[in-house]
């Protein structure tokens, strides 16, 4: 929710880019940065929980993501986790 993956999230986003973006946190209320990247994103945006320590959350937070793309598909995937 900072750091290396916020910044390779704000360069995706850059103009002409108009990507749904995905993003995801431990508590997304309080990954602040990615929430104004999500206030400014020109494409439709999320922010989701994915606590990388936690199975069940990470099936959870799978079923979140197959949801909002539907059968269109990832085209960046960033994974970037620190514990």
């Amino acid at each position: 929710s900072r750091g290396i993956g916020v910044g390779i999230t704000k360069q995706l986003l850059e103009p002409p880019a108009n990507l749904k973006f995905i993003a995801t946190a431990r508590d997304p209320a309080r990954a602040t940065a990615l929430q104004d990247l999500k206030s400014t994103a020109k494409g439709p945006s999320h922010v989701i929980t994915l606590d990388v320590d936690q199975d069940d959350g990470i099936l959870r937070s799978y079923e979140e993501v197959r949801a909002i793309l539907g059968d269109r598909g990832l085209n960046y995937l960033v994974n970037n986790a620190a514990i």
